[in-house]
């Protein structure tokens, strides 16, 4: 919506040689810099207005200083803009959803736009084209033309670290749509008041209207999900009530996860169906290898010739890492040891004494240990 906002008023100004897009992205990041998570319709038409009034204002100064009638009304601009005037004009933003936001929304939600592809999802063969598929129909303007009116709501259960995140995150960047990430339990943290829950929902669903198109990402989902005392009922009710409302003109689609499926209250997840999915782990060798592959692969141009990803696979399931979040974090911590293991040899070498030898050596002395046996000439 903001994209189009942005593309129709450059148009109508009659401007050129600037992209809609990098428009955006500075008056996104502004909002960033100013720790605020989103820009609104009526930011965009205010940076417009503030860069015509840039340009049209020399120009008013110069007539009015050689002419004694009144200024006609000044026709269009048909020249050139400069993307530095929209920088300039976006310092100059008033940023209407800091005024209409509360501190405890704006704090808890991360907006970002993600750049994940679906190449980086190792296994989930039996889900993953169904799920981001169906996702991208929710964004597709065309289905509602042809009668169509795409479930927006997802649930993602299942497992921690199994790729349920990446999903999303994923679906985000295919779609060129932005990201509102938010934790149930950061969402609800301190809302102790009499209705403060209910209306911190409402407002996060605002919010989400507001940067329309995009996707809100309900991580932890079980901790608002849940049900069992007067606060959570009221809760619930006011969740329903913004899921049922979404269709898919909102352009708007809510992905929740969960791994604690017992927790969530079982007429909210009827509020999902059918695009309810568990999103296991890997199920096999060839999907865990798949997994080990693709995180091997950033890392590739420092690997010794002997390492295979099946034999790091069969490593891995032998110690039980047994997510694809846990080889992750693995393969990133054997090339931080690896590295500082190098960086540690490297230190003792350039000592140029006894002295500055000896404070290395004791420094880096858990590094040193591991690679003893490489470097003998140092002890």
């Amino acid at each position: 919506m903001l994209l189009a906002l942005i593309e129709d008023s450059l148009e109508r100004e009659g401007w050129k040689g600037v992209s809609p897009m990098e428009i955006l992205e500075i008056l996104e990041r502004e909002a960033t810099l100013r720790r605020r998570g989103s820009i609104t319709p009526n930011d965009v038409r205010s940076v417009f207005r503030e860069v015509k009034k840039a340009r049209e204002t020399p120009v008013l100064e110069t007539l009015r200083k050689n002419l004694t009638f009144a200024l006609p009304k000044l026709p269009v601009s048909r020249h050139k803009v400069k993307m530095e005037e929209f920088i300039a004009a976006s310092k100059n933003m008033k940023l209407y959803s800091d005024q209409e936001k509360s501190r405890e929304i704006m704090d808890a939600v991360y907006l970002i736009r993600p750049k994940e592809t679906r190449q980086q999802i190792g296994g989930l063969h039996e889900i993953k084209d169904r799920i981001l598929n169906q996702i991208s129909l929710a964004f597709n303007p065309r289905m509602a033309e042809l009668g169509y009116d795409s479930n927006c709501r997802f649930l993602l259960l299942g497992p921690p670290g199994t790729g349920k995140t990446l999903l999303a995150l994923v679906a985000a960047a295919e779609n060129n749509v932005a990201f509102i990430k938010v934790r149930g339990g950061e969402l609800m943290s301190g809302a102790s008041y009499h209705g403060e829950p209910e209306r911190r929902i409402k407002e996060l669903f605002g919010l989400a209207r507001q940067r329309s198109p995009c996707i809100l990402f309900l991580d932890e989902a079980d901790a608002i999900f849940w049900g069992g005392d007067a606060t959570s009922n009221k809760l619930l009710a006011q969740i329903k009530s913004e899921l049922s409302e979404l269709t898919s003109k909102d352009r708007i689609v809510v992905i929740a996860t969960s791994n604690k499926e017992e927790l969530i209250d079982r007429a909210t997840r009827d509020r999902f169906e059918p695009h309810v999915y568990t999103v296991p782990p890997p199920q096999d060798d060839d999907e865990w290898n798949e997994v080990v592959e693709i995180h091997l692969q950033k890392i590739k141009p420092y690997l010794a010739p002997d390492v295979e990803g099946r034999k790091i696979t069969r490593m891995f399931r032998r110690e039980r890492i047994l997510s694809p979040r846990g080889v992750a974090e693995t393969i990133t911590e054997a090339h931080r040891l690896w590295a500082s293991e190098i960086a540690a040899a490297n230190e003792v070498r350039a000592a140029t004494d006894q002295e500055k030898r000896t404070v290395a050596l004791a420094r880096f002395r858990a590094d040193l240990e591991r690679i003893e046996h490489m470097l003998p000439a140092i002890k």
